[in-house]
């Protein structure tokens, strides 16, 4: 992953995690699915979800 696709992946999983904690499902979800679309390429095995964003994937 290029450095510049990796800083924007970062970010938005820091975003999906900071709109979860606030109750902003919708939001948050949403960031999500853009880290999913941009990681998609670089991922070559399942990854680990951490626990609270595992919490809102339960909900939707």
């Amino acid at each position: 992953m290029s450095p510049q696709l990796k800083a924007t992946f970062a970010t938005e999983m820091q975003q999906a995690k900071r709109y979860f904690r606030t109750g902003e499902i919708d939001s948050a979800f949403a960031h999500l699915e853009r880290a999913h679309i941009l990681g998609q390429r670089d991922v070559q095995r399942p990854m680990p979800i951490p626990a609270d964003l595992r919490e809102l994937l339960k909900t939707h």
